[in-house]
């Protein structure tokens, strides 16, 4: 399911609920997902539910700045998402050894859920007018999430 809103120029607001694990089986299965899911039409939320939501800010820098020259667009965004899902850890097992450890069950340890926010600017800097498609542009993002879960649990990325 998604929905999109534009309660008022220049705001977007974007929601997606969707499957966590639309293929079904486990993480590290030896059926391929195409067959698991063959129609791709699966929704089963008894695996864990994906939630997504967005808001998306427009903006003509060039105008905002009072400038009479050419614009200058842009897309500022900020988002996050949650997986309801159980995840496996990627060091410990389920006895909290080491995965590595010849002494491990091999199991890994399970994590209820899983998340992230995450903030986007694609922004114009400079043209030399709007009739040419010569321009510079600047983008940005920074995210934060759990580091259990995921192998960078912060990370800014410059463009």
């Amino acid at each position: 399911m998604r929905f999109r809103a534009i309660p008022t120029y220049p705001l977007v607001l974007l929601v997606a609920v969707t499957d966590d694990n639309p293929a079904g089986g486990p993480f590290y299965g030896t059926t391929s997902p195409a067959v698991r899911n063959a129609s791709g039409t699966r929704f089963d939320l008894s695996t864990g539910v994906f939630i997504i939501a967005e808001a998306q800010f427009s903006v003509d820098a060039a105008r905002r700045l009072g400038a009479d020259h050419a614009m200058l667009p842009g897309t500022w965004t900020v988002g996050g998402f949650y997986d309801t899902g159980a995840f496996p850890d990627r060091r410990y097992d389920d006895r909290g050894q080491l995965l590595a450890s010849p002494t491990s069950t091999g199991v890994p340890l399970m994590h209820r859920g899983n998340w992230m926010v995450y903030a986007v600017a694609d922004q114009t800097v400079w043209r030399t007018d709007e009739t040419t498609p010569r321009a510079a542009s600047l983008f940005f993002r920074i995210s934060a999430t759990d580091g259990s879960r995921n192998t960078f649990p912060w990370q800014p990325m410059p463009g």
